[in-house]
């Protein structure tokens, strides 16, 4: 069984599901608006109303963070950059220091050490010695501040995948590749929206 959990700017998602027979099936689902004093914004929702909400929407659901294992928590907002770069081809080393230098561009620095993933797409078609790769970059503190949330919920986490690319995931486990045209995903949260083109 895998519980996924979506902590938005104002809201929390939670879904469990399990894989039989290379089928997935969805157990659990539910919604919760975050309670706060409506004259707040989103970003100043404290990190006690969001352990509130997920506690009272995992006693909805019949989920007890303690003995759930499998937890994949979806990170989002401006704090997480996706970007499709094309590099130089390089050894794994000088390719980890250049792509450090390069998240730095697209995430907002907030004193803490970047952390970063990647994944080389393959050798760029148009350009010889280079290789398109997939760069998902975030902020230490933005993944503790998540992190501790969850904790603080009762769950240990296991994976954090980046919105956007959980979706496109999901999708391409259920759908083929498009022979001919484009498949275009749309992501609409509270504060961010996502567009995913392929």
């Amino acid at each position: 069984m895998i519980t996924s959990i979506d902590i938005g700017k104002s809201n929390v998602k939670i879904v469990q599901s399990e894989l039989n027979n290379d089928k997935l099936r969805i157990l659990k689902v539910g919604s919760k608006v975050v309670n706060s004093d409506s004259k707040k914004l989103p970003d100043a929702i404290s990190q006690s109303q969001f352990v509130a909400t997920i506690s009272e929407l995992c006693t909805e659901l019949g989920i007890n963070p303690k003995r759930t294992k499998n937890i994949i928590s979806g990170l989002t907002g401006k704090e997480v950059s996706i970007k499709q770069l094309t590099t130089l081809e390089m050894n794994d080393e000088e390719l980890a220091n250049s792509l450090e230098f390069e998240a730095k561009k697209h995430i907002p620095l907030d004193g803490t050490e970047p952390i970063l993933d990647y994944y080389i797409i393959g050798q760029n078609k148009e350009e010889i010695d280079k290789n398109d790769l997939l760069l998902v970059a975030t902020t230490k503190n933005h993944i503790n501040r998540h992190n501790d949330i969850l904790k603080k919920s009762g769950f240990k986490s296991k994976i954090f995948d980046a919105d956007a690319l959980a979706l496109m995931n999901m999708y391409l486990y259920s759908n083929n590749l498009p022979d001919e045209g484009v498949d275009v995903l749309i992501n609409i949260g509270d504060s961010t929206t996502t567009l995913m083109c392929w």
